[in-house]
């Protein structure tokens, strides 16, 4: 009986193991038409002049220096992922996501989209911020920590912000609610 066993087991076991190394192929094929289509999903670092500046000297809002973790998104209205990035953020952001408008063009329909986040918005009228930095491509993605910058990032789609919104424990009295927190795990 045991005989039969191993006689009908070993077909069927090659035959899973043959099934296994085509679908880790399939995947290997997979990865490398992602990566000649240049489909992954990954922000690119930046390179700027004001690397572990402070929000402040670079001139943006003192409140920044007092969270744990920050991100600014610098967006200009011309930029079509800039917009959605902004649709992503329609009903408003947490308290750590701060939005700069760049290149003179604020647009009030464009802070009106932001709804609740809109006294996050700065607008850099001349690009002043930006040139501190030496920021010139948008969207990009500026992180602080406690208002020093540690790191930039130029990102391509809404989610890559989403990934990157900072997950803080509210302080003790700070009666905010964490409606947000989930939103970075999209």
């Amino acid at each position: 009986m045991t005989w039969l066993i191993v006689v009908l087991g070993l077909p069927f076991a090659v035959l899973i193991l043959a099934c296994a190394a085509a679908l880790v192929e399939v995947f290997r094929h997979l990865a490398e038409i992602r990566l000649a289509l240049d489909l992954d999903d990954e922000s690119r670092p930046l390179a700027l002049r004001s690397q572990g500046s402070s929000s402040e000297t670079l001139g943006l809002p003192s409140l920044i220096s007092h969270e744990p973790q920050a991100i600014v998104l610098f967006l200009s209205t011309k930029c079509a992922t800039c917009l959605a990035i902004v649709e992503a953020f329609r009903g408003g952001s947490p308290a750590t996501v701060w939005f700069v408008i760049s290149r003179g063009h604020e647009d009030r329909a464009l802070v009106t989209e932001l709804g609740h986040s809109a006294a996050r918005v700065v607008v850099d009228s001349n690009d002043e911020i930006a040139g501190r930095l030496g920021l010139v491509v948008t969207p990009s993605l500026v992180t602080f920590e406690y208002g020093r910058l540690v790191r930039a990032e130029t990102v391509t789609t809404p989610r890559q912000v989403l990934r990157r919104i900072p997950t803080v424990t509210p302080a003790a009295g700070n009666h905010a609610a964490p409606a947000f927190a989930s939103l970075g795990a999209q």
